[in-house]
């Protein structure tokens, strides 16, 4: 397979180059769900994940943008903790419109769980519940 023998001619940090929004090659493998393309970046280069682009969006949110529950739930296996904690809140709650935009409730569930202050956040006038009555 191409991708398989161009992630492995390329060295780790070859993969973390950026396009002009500052995506990596992983940003765009979640953004159109190839799970197979993202777990061999992700193996050639576990530092993928943490990158965030220009927007501060991590490639976890370019899966939940677009939805491939597969991906999203890949991606958030190789997130780390402190990376989601460290996230400014805009980025947070973000993530959780995502999610709930991919009625991917169970991970929404999950986040909440690991980072309870997420239920009662509030950005530019919005609360969780307040998305989640808006859809």
């Amino acid at each position: 397979d191409f991708a398989k023998k161009l992630v492995e001619l390329l060295g780790p940090e070859e993969l973390s180059l950026t396009n002009i929004k500052g995506e990596t090659a992983l940003h765009v493998a979640a953004a159109v769900g190839n799970t197979e393309a993202a777990k061999l970046l992700v193996n050639k280069n576990p530092d993928l994940p943490q990158i965030k682009n220009h927007e501060k969006l991590l490639p976890l949110h370019a899966a939940a943008r677009f939805g491939d529950r597969t991906t999203i739930h890949y991606l958030l296996s190789v997130t780390k903790d402190e990376e989601l904690s460290l996230l400014a809140d805009e980025s947070r709650f973000q993530l959780l419109r995502f999610l709930l935009s991919a009625r991917v409730y169970d991970l929404v569930l999950h986040l909440i769980e690991k980072f309870p202050e997420l239920a009662t956040m509030k950005y530019q006038d919005q609360t969780l519940l307040g998305v989640i009555a808006e859809d």
